[in-house]
Formats: structure tokens, C-alpha cells, sequence
């Protein structure tokens, strides 16, 4: 008689590290929509807002790289609960200024830059510790839950900040204290296994380190395969927050309701597409051809949103390219987190996250230029059309084509570096 593995909800050690980004993310939503909220009403400038969105990006994009290797030399658990402190400690000082009306703007600007580096040495650690914790039989389930639970943040978090703003910043601000306070409380709780080779690691050349987890996702050429389609579908696919308000106004005739209804539906399919991985990686061999597919057709649904003139039709091609999304995302993480070292999980996290941060920048600008000369309905439907072709190249590497489901006898791994 076989034993049936237990349920992932049993898994202690995930749920405390999922319930801790609940938290910080619950957090950060109430705290973004507040503190932009202020900014637009205290300077009456779009390009304050927008400053302060850069200000908070720019960070990550310099320290992550040295941030995964963090991960990899040091106690990965002790890390994370340092980051939340970190946080926690900044944003208390924040709100008390608020609280007392002495919060001026370059308060908010340096704020910005300390929480994005103290975000930036968290996100590849916390990316790096769920295999730790996580069977690899198991990682689709995981990334799952996680990725629902970070679409529903995203639907709660704004709402909930959109009321607070009506008091002032103090509240959203202290709320997101908090849920540092509480993040770090639920991560001091986790048992994440140590690192075995980190003691020999800790004296090691920076650069030769940070060269290792470089070799380790370009050493295959499925991994370089892996980067090029995700790094594409991302650029063709990063326009489209920004692109919502024109759609709903312009295109659809609509009001902050319409908008309101299509960025919901985005989070709603990216909840049910979420809920849907695991159970389709379970049933699908050929998981690298699945991706493939599965980005030809996210394509294909954003570029349908540009032919669309009505609200109802556009809420639910949204919704199904959300949860298309969704399935990459999950899937894309768990190749990624089989496909890298444990040890080396932390830079490779690290470099992947730097190079999507930049390649979103870079979307931004070209997706900002491109509305000099073409309409919302056109970008969309040329944004749909550079998200199919990703997939389409995906299938001129064999490699990629041919990846397995994680755990079956052809799994590919990659050696550590020397």
C-alpha cells in the first residue's frame, strides 16, 4: 500500500514563507497607492509620480545581482528577516513624520531608495529558499499558491490603500510597517535548511562568485532558450498596465470604473490561471513545448484586445491572457528553480530578476515612444504580436522544446560552477 505524500498546505515551512509575502505585499499595495496618492495631491505633478515610480527601480536594478550572491554566501532565513526589520524600521520613521507633518517629499524620494535595495536583497533570497523548503514534486503547487496569493495582494492591497488615502498618508504608511513587523515575525518562525557549501563560499572572490552564477544560466542552451522567450514575452507584454487608462477612455469609452474593471480582470485570470498550473504541469510531459504554446497564445489574446470596442469583450481577453500569464510565470519559475543549482539559486534569481527589471525599463520607454505615433488599439495589437512571435521562437530551440516536466527521467540540471 503506497502512502499518498501530504497535502503542500501541510508544508510549515512554505506556508510561513508564503503567509510572510502575503503580509509585506498587503503592505506595499496600501503603501504605493498612499504615498502617490500625497505626492499627486501635495506637488499637483504627474512628473513627481513618475519620479518617484524611478526612484524606486533603480536600486534594484544595480544591487541585485550582488543581492542573489547574498543569498548564496549567508543564512538565507536570517537574511529575509533582516530585510523585513529593515523595512519595518524605515517605514515606522516615515509614518511617525507623517503623523507629526513634518513629512516632506525628499523624505518620500530617499525612502524610496532605501526600501527598493532592501526589497532587492529579499526578492532572489525569498525566490531562492522555496525549493529549500519545497519537494521538487511540489514546486508547482508551490509557485501556485504564491502566485495567487501575490495576484490577490494586488487586487486587495490597492483597494484598501485607495480608502486609506482619503486620511492621509500616516495610516497607509503605518499599515505597511506592520506588515514588515509581521512579515519578519512569520520568517523568524520558518526552518529553512543551510546552504552546504557556504561556509567554504564566504571567502571567495566577489566577482568569481557572481561569475558562477552568470555560468550557471548561461552555461545550456536551454536556460539561454528560457531567457530569450521570457525576456521577450515580457518587453511586448510590460506596456500593458500603462496602456489600461487609454483603453478604457479612449478606446471603449469608459470611465475610472471600465479601468477599474479591466485591471481586475487581468489579477482575476492571473488568480485562476495560477490555481490551474499545477494541474496542467502535472498531466503535460512536454512542459517546454507547453510554455511555447502557451506564449504563442498570450499573444494572441493581448493582440485581440486591440480589435475589441467593447468593455465586457476586452475584461474577458484580459482575464484569459492573466491567466495564461499565470501558467508561464508558474511554469517559468519551476524551470528555473530545477534547472539552477540549489546553491546557486540566489545569483541566478538575482541575475534573471536584474535582467527582466531592465528589459521592463526598457518596454517602458519604447511603449511610452511608440504612442507618439500609433494608437492604444494599434500598440496593443503589435504588443500581441511580438508576445506570439517570442513563442514561436522558442521553437527553433531544441533544447527548449524538448524540456520535460521536472522529475521525470530526462530532467536536465546544471553542474556548479568551478
Amino acid at each position: 500500500m503506497t502512502r499518498t505524500r501530504p497535502s503542500i498546505l501541510h508544508n510549515r515551512n512554505l506556508v510561513c514563507l508564503a503567509a510572510a509575502q502575503v503580509s509585506a505585499l498587503l503592505g506595499d499595495g496600501v503603501y504605493r497607492i498612499a504615498v502617490l496618492w500625497w505626492v499627486k495631491e501635495r506637488s499637483g505633478s504627474d512628473a513627481q509620480v513618475a519620479a518617484m515610480a524611478l526612484v524606486a527601480t533603480v536600486p534594484s536594478l544595480a544591487l541585485l545581482p550582488f543581492a542573489g550572491l547574498a543569498a548564496d554566501r549567508f543564512d538565507r532565513r536570517r537574511l529575509m528577516i533582516g530585510m523585513s526589520a529593515v523595512r519595518f524600521f524605515l517605514l515606522g520613521v516615515t509614518a511617525v513624520l507623517a503623523a507629526l507633518g513634518r513629512l516632506e517629499m525628499f523624505h518620500l524620494y530617499g525612502m524610496a531608495f532605501l526600501l527598493s535595495s532592501a526589497s532587492a536583497f529579499f526578492t532572489p533570497t525569498y525566490m531562492a529558499s522555496i525549493r529549500q523548503v519545497t519537494h521538487t514534486s511540489e514546486l508547482a503547487a508551490a509557485n501556485s499558491i504564491l502566485n495567487a496569493s501575490m495576484a490577490a495582494t494586488a487586487i486587495l492591497g490597492p483597494a484598501f490603500g485607495g480608502w486609506l488615502s482619503t486620511l492621509g498618508p500616516t495610516f497607509g504608511i503605518g499599515l505597511d510597517a506592520a506588515s514588515f513587523g509581521l512579515s519578519a515575525l512569520l520568517l523568524a518562525s520558518c526552518r529553512i535548511p543551510p546552504l552546504k557549501a557556504a561556509s567554504t563560499r564566504a571567502h571567495s572572490s566577489i566577482f568569481v562568485e557572481l561569475g558562477q552564477g552568470l555560468r550557471a544560466l548561461l552555461g545550456q542552451r536551454v536556460i539561454r532558450g528560457a531567457l530569450v522567450v521570457v525576456g521577450l514575452t515580457t518587453f511586448f507584454s510590460a506596456p500593458l498596465p500603462s496602456l489600461l487608462p487609454g483603453l478604457a477612455k479612449d478606446v471603449l469609452a469608459s470611465d475610472g470604473r471600465g479601468f477599474g474593471l479591466l485591471e481586475g480582470s487581468i489579477a482575476g485570470g492571473f488568480v485562476i490561471g495560477s490555481a490551474v498550473a499545477p494541474f496542467l504541469l502535472r498531466r503535460v510531459l512536454a512542459a517546454g513545448r507547453l510554455l511555447l504554446l502557451l506564449s504563442v497564445a498570450s499573444g494572441a489574446l493581448l493582440g485581440s484586445v486591440g480589435f475589441s470596442h467593447r468593455l465586457l469583450t476586452a475584461a474577458l481577453l484580459l482575464a484569459g491572457q492573466g491567466a495564461v500569464f499565470a501558467v508561464i510565470h508558474v511554469a517559468a519559475s519551476l524551470f528555473f528553480q530545477t534547472l539552477i543549482p540549489e546553491e546557486l539559486q540566489g545569483r541566478g534569481f538575482g541575475i534573471v530578476f536584474g535582467i527582466m527589471d531592465a528589459v521592463v525599463l526598457l518596454s517602458l520607454a519604447c511603449g511610452t515612444s511608440a504612442l507618439a505615433f500609433l494608437g492604444v488599439s494599434d500598440l496593443l495589437k503589435g504588443c500581441g504580436v511580438g508576445v506570439a512571435i517570442a513563442g514561436l521562437i522558442g521553437f527553433f530551440i531544441p533544447e527548449l522544446v524538448a524540456l520535460q516536466r521536472p522529475g521525470e527521467p530526462h530532467e536536465q540540471s546544471i553542474e556548479p560552477a568551478s
